[in-house]
């Protein structure tokens, strides 16, 4: 799907997340406008129950945070991003050589790794998703 889409920038949702904020999108475009080295972007998230009441609070980051490239961003954000939802990627790099070819049971891990590795990213540290 992140291979056909659109657009310079995509963000990620599962099938049951959404966004917690009106202007969730427009913060993502901001970023990655205003910080052009940036090529990943991971926020704070909230997890809801089937009753709308917050189950956990995902706040990795206490201020927004910009990381290098190779060992700052994956000592800071690798760890952090693996739940898939709440990436937001710059559409400027090949995912399909990026992604695991071979079957493992969390290909988005590596696949989060070899972008990290590469690109710089940024830690949001409002609640978007």
């Amino acid at each position: 799907a992140i291979i056909s889409g659109e657009g310079n920038y995509i963000v990620i949702l599962g099938d049951d997340d959404m966004f917690v904020k009106k202007n969730a999108i427009t913060r993502y475009v901001h970023e990655f406008e205003a910080n052009p080295d940036v090529d990943f972007i991971y926020s704070n998230q909230i997890q809801f129950n089937s009753n709308f009441k917050a189950d956990y609070i995902y706040e990795h980051f206490k201020t927004d945070a910009h990381y290098q490239k190779g060992e700052d961003s994956l000592k800071n954000i690798w760890l952090l991003s693996c739940f898939i939802s709440g990436i937001g990627l710059r559409k400027n790099q090949n995912f399909v050589e990026l992604y695991p070819e071979e079957l493992i049971l969390f290909p988005q891990v590596e696949f989060i790794g070899k972008i990290l590795l590469k690109h710089d990213s940024k830690a949001v540290s409002e609640f978007l998703i």
